[in-house]
C-alpha cells in the first residue's frame, strides 16, 4: 500500500488521540447526552459509527470479511470505544499490507 495512506493514517491516530484524551476530561453522562445537532446521538454513539464505517470500509469491503458491526447502546465506557478504535488499527494494519 502506498506510504502516503500510512502516512496520513498516522495523523487520524493522532488527531483520535487528541479526541480521546479530551473525552476523558468529560463525565461520562456528558459523553453519552445526546446532542441535537448530532441529530440527538451522543459524542459515543459517533465515535462507535466512526469505527462501524471502518469495519464496513476497510474489514468487510477492503480485506472482504463479513465482521458484524457494533450497536453503540451495547458500549458503555469510553474505555471500550478506545478497545474497538485499537481493533480498527489492527485491521487498518493488515490493509496497508495489501
Amino acid at each position: 500500500m502506498d506510504q502516503l495512506f500510512k502516512v496520513q493514517y498516522e495523523e487520524i491516530k493522532g488527531a483520535r488521540g487528541a479526541l480521546l484524551a479530551y473525552c476523558e476530561t468529560m463525565k461520562p453522562e456528558e459523553l453519552y447526552q445526546p446532542v441535537g445537532a448530532f441529530n440527538n446521538s451522543s459524542i459515543a454513539d459517533l465515535l462507535v459509527h466512526n469505527v462501524n464505517t471502518y469495519i464496513s470500509w476497510i474489514n468487510n469491503f477492503g480485506l472482504d470479511r463479513n465482521a458484524p458491526f457494533y450497536k453503540a447502546e451495547d458500549i458503555k465506557s469510553l474505555d471500550e470505544v478506545k478497545s474497538l478504535f485499537e481493533e480498527v488499527n489492527g485491521f487498518m494494519a493488515e490493509f496497508f499490507e495489501i
